[in-house]
């Protein structure tokens, strides 16, 4: 019959529906988030004359000022012993914004205040991990090496202040080898108004569903490749 490869070999490839059950929808559920966000950005590139303010009318404010103020709350993130934690010590799952560890761990915390809360914005003290807004519910504590910010809703949402932490404007000089901490008191907000916030941030909430979805996209690419190769191959 010859080689391996021949055309007869691909002729009739016994590849089942269910192979592609989870492309389809995933593909699917990719062009949504496309049409969505190209729709957000859109109507706010319309809209950008009423909501934009001139460098010149712009004003901005560190951290520092803002928590003086009383706009910005911070809580400092003090888990200790997650890996060996004392008899009496609680079991908590720990936040990570640039990752979900869903698995619970055994931590000890000294108060309640420690316990995060809805809303409150995790920032790793590692300029390259994401500043995250919590969302979730139960007994769940920040990674050490992070600080917590609860905001002053009538004056911030969240999530703007998760998106000002992660801007270019407050990210410091790359040195190419060590990777930055951030200069939590240093970080700079922009204030404009509630509304002008939340245009903002529904766009690019948008963007970040967006790009989820192309992440989740190109791992369903990937099984499906793995799939087709296995069926024409291995008849698996």
């Amino acid at each position: 019959k010859g080689g391996a490869l021949l055309p007869e070999l691909f002729a009739e490839p016994q590849i089942s529906d269910d192979a592609f059950t989870g492309f389809s929808t995933q593909v699917a559920s990719l062009s949504k988030a496309a049409n969505s966000a190209s729709t957000l950005l859109e109507k706010f590139l319309k809209d950008r004359v009423a909501i934009h303010t001139g460098a010149d009318e712009l004003e901005w404010k560190k951290l520092d000022e803002l928590i003086e103020v009383g706009n910005i709350e911070r809580v400092r993130s003090n888990t200790r012993g997650l890996k060996e934690a004392p008899a009496g010590g609680i079991v908590a799952k720990i936040f990570e914004p640039y990752r979900r560890l869903d698995t619970p761990r055994n931590g000890s915390v000294t108060s309640s205040d420690e316990f995060l809360s809805p809303n409150s914005v995790v920032v790793p003290h590692l300029e390259t991990m994401p500043a995250r807004v919590f969302h979730e519910k139960g007994d769940w504590i920040a990674p050490r090496f992070s600080t917590v910010l609860r905001t002053d809703d009538s004056v911030f949402l969240p999530e703007y202040l998760a998106a000002c932490v992660n801007a270019d404007f407050n990210k410091g000089p790359s040195s190419g080898v060590i990777i930055p901490n951030r200069s939590i008191r240093d970080i700079k907000i922009p204030l404009i108004s509630k509304e002008q916030q939340s245009r903002l941030v529904e766009v690019l909430g948008a963007l970040d569903s967006f790009t989820a979805e192309i992440d989740a996209a190109a791992e369903s690419i990937e099984a499906v490749s793995a799939k087709l190769l296995n069926e024409v191959f291995n008849d698996a």
